[in-house]
C-alpha cells in the first residue's frame, strides 16, 4: 500500500471562480462515505467553493500519519475550513448552515418550528436509516475487508431497514420532499443512505414513494454533482460481482 500516494490525490476545487483559494474549504471523503457525498451536496447548494482529498478506506489511507494529524480517530468526512478542523458528519453540516450563507428555507433559523422538524429527519437519519450500514459492510466491504457480520445481525438490520423504508415511504405519499415541496438540509441529509443501498442492489422500487422521491432528489444538480464518481463506483462493484443480490435476500428465510 502506498498511502501517501492515495492521500494526496485531489479533485479540482469547486465554484472558485469568484472567489480567493484562501475561502475554499478541504473535505477529507472516500466516495464510499454517504456522509461525504452529504457535506458536498450540502457545499454545492450552498455555493460554498471546496476542494476533495481522497482518503481511501479500503486501501487504508485513513491509517496515513499525516491523516491522524488532521482527525486522530481516522473518521471521514472531515472538513477544515482555514485553521478549523471538523470532524463528525452532524457536526460539520451545522458548522456549515451557522456560518456559510445557506438557500433560503434550506435550514431556516429563525423558524424554530421548521428547524425543529428538520433537525428531526437528520437525527432519524443517522441513528434509524443507517441501519442498513451492516448489510453494507457484511455484503460488500466485508468482502474487501476481510469482516464478517454475524448472520443474527444481518438478518435484525434487514428487519430494521425495511421497517424504516416502509415508515418513511408513508410520509412521502403525502409529500414532494421531507419538509414539502422545498428541498432542505433534511434531504441531502436521508437521500445519501437511500443511495447507498445501490452497492448491495437494494430493490427501493417496492417503496414506490421512496423510490419516485430519490429519483426526484437525483435531478437536483447539486445532489447529482455530489455521486458523479459515486456512480461509477457503484458500476465497479457491481461488475465486480462485490455487491450482493438482493432479489435472494436473507428475508426469504426469515
Amino acid at each position: 500500500r502506498n498511502s501517501e500516494k492515495s492521500i494526496q490525490r485531489k479533485e479540482t476545487p469547486r465554484k472558485q471562480t469568484t472567489k480567493k483559494m484562501s475561502n475554499i474549504v478541504k473535505i477529507y471523503h472516500d466516495y464510499f462515505s454517504p456522509a461525504g457525498r452529504m457535506v458536498i451536496s450540502i457545499c454545492e447548494a450552498a455555493h460554498i467553493p471546496y476542494a476533495i482529498e481522497v482518503i481511501n478506506i479500503a486501501k487504508g489511507d485513513h491509517h496515513d500519519p499525516e491523516f491522524r494529524k488532521i482527525n486522530p480517530e481516522g473518521t471521514v468526512p472531515v472538513l477544515v475550513d482555514g485553521k478549523k478542523i471538523i470532524t463528525e458528519p452532524r457536526a460539520i453540516i451545522y458548522y456549515l448552515c451557522s456560518t456559510k450563507k445557506m438557500p433560503e428555507g434550506f435550514y431556516p433559523k429563525d423558524q424554530l418550528k421548521k428547524k425543529a422538524k428538520i433537525d428531526a429527519w437528520v437525527q432519524w437519519n443517522q441513528e434509524s436509516l443507517r441501519r442498513g450500514k451492516m448489510l453494507l459492510i457484511g455484503y460488500t466491504f466485508g468482502k474487501v475487508l476481510n469482516m464478517e457480520i454475524p448472520q443474527a445481525v444481518l438478518k435484525i438490520e434487514e428487519i430494521l431497514l425495511k421497517r424504516n423504508l416502509s415508515y418513511l415511504d408513508r410520509v412521502l405519499q403525502k409529500r414532494r420532499y421531507l419538509m414539502g415541496d422545498e428541498i432542505t438540509l433534511a434531504d441531502h441529509a436521508v437521500v445519501n443512505n437511500i443511495t447507498n443501498l445501490q452497492l448491495i442492489n437494494y430493490d427501493v422500487t417496492k417503496f414506490a414513494s421512496v423510490n419516485r422521491y430519490v429519483n426526484d432528489m437525483m435531478k437536483d444538480q447539486h445532489v447529482k454533482a455530489s455521486h458523479k464518481i459515486f456512480k461509477d463506483l457503484v458500476y465497479k462493484f457491481r461488475s465486480r460481482g462485490l455487491g450482493f443480490d438482493h432479489q435472494a435476500s436473507l428475508m426469504a428465510n426469515l
